[in-house]
């Protein structure tokens, strides 16, 4: 193989469905009168998940390379037995509305943006930016009561790739919510924070939670899991933290039953504070354990990276 053009890889660089062809020719007697030639292509009877191919199409991905990371970061999930606990999974990936509004899991819990979030200038392949502007929000569209989550067995993650807050007022005056939710169920009522000076609290509790931050970029940006880990330490009521004389936008119409991205919902369902940050991912599932969760964290790096953000 020594010498032959793989379109500047090596072997062990190929993606996934990509194979090597590799055709011999004798133009004379001997061994050392072989030409050799090499070429990479898709192999179209390589296995591919369902699931990841429904979301590609959903999600409008025409390109091989991001089409592998998705095929690649799903598989992942289902060997890790990361899958089966994921209510949703949203990559945000795409350049409209429609494209980053896509649940990775299937048609359900399709992202409703409102405000600035409708429209495609603030949707990109790196992301969905918000301006934190009152009614920007969005509605995952998806119950937690209705799902038949427990106090003990939830979870709320957003990966985030900027740093900029909306202002000071939530959890010691220098953290965002980038996902709430509030209903008649206490821990429903939950919050994951990203700081705009940088990350102090993720959830409610940071101390007493089952929570998990990584600050892949050097800032933080990166992975933010926050869960429940018990019916002491649920996701509680917004007016434990946020105070309302501190509230920093209104969401007027807001489901007071459903996930939001961007938003602390209050008990009234408005938005006690819309975060003005950029997010790359998020999800609601079950809890997970440590060693789930580190699993979860290195397949959305992966992800992350061969996406191009």
């Amino acid at each position: 193989m020594a010498g032959l053009d793989l379109d500047g890889k090596r072997p062990d660089q190929l993606w996934p469905r990509e194979v090597i062809r590799l055709s011999l020719e004798s133009v004379g007697r001997g061994e050392t009168n072989v030409i050799a030639r090499a070429s990479v292509g898709t192999d179209r009877a390589f296995w591919l998940d369902a699931d990841a191919t429904d979301y590609i199409a959903r999600a409008g991905i025409t390109y091989q390379t991001q089409q592998t990371a998705v095929q690649a970061f799903v598989k992942g999930l289902k060997e890790d037995g990361v899958w089966t606990n994921l209510y949703a999974c949203w990559p945000l990936y795409g350049t409209n509305p429609t494209q980053t509004a896509q649940n990775l899991k299937g048609t359900a819990y399709t992202l409703l943006w409102h405000g600035d979030l409708t429209n495609n200038v603030y949707h990109t392949l790196t992301g969905v930016s918000n301006t934190a502007t009152a009614g920007s929000w969005c509605d995952t569209t998806l119950n937690l009561n209705t799902l038949g989550a427990t106090p003990a067995n939830v979870h709320l993650m957003v990966w985030g790739v900027s740093t900029a807050g909306r202002g000071t007022g939530s959890y010691g005056g220098n953290s965002d919510c980038a996902m709430g939710v509030s209903s008649s169920t206490p821990y429903c009522q939950g919050m994951l924070f990203m700081g705009s000076d940088g990350l102090t609290v993720v959830g409610p509790e940071a101390a007493n939670s089952d929570t998990t931050a990584y600050y892949v970029y050097g800032t933080a940006a990166g992975f933010f899991l926050g869960q429940s880990s018990g019916a002491a330490n649920n996701y509680h009521d917004t007016t434990a933290l946020i105070a309302t004389a501190f509230n920093s936008g209104d969401a007027a119409g807001c489901a007071d039953t459903t996930v939001g991205l961007y938003c602390m919902h209050n008990q009234d369902g408005s938005a006690t504070h819309l975060a003005k940050v950029k997010l790359a991912g998020a999800s609601v599932g079950n809890a997970m354990n440590a060693t789930l969760r580190e699993a979860y964290r290195a397949r959305w790096q992966t992800l992350q990276s061969a996406l191009g953000r």
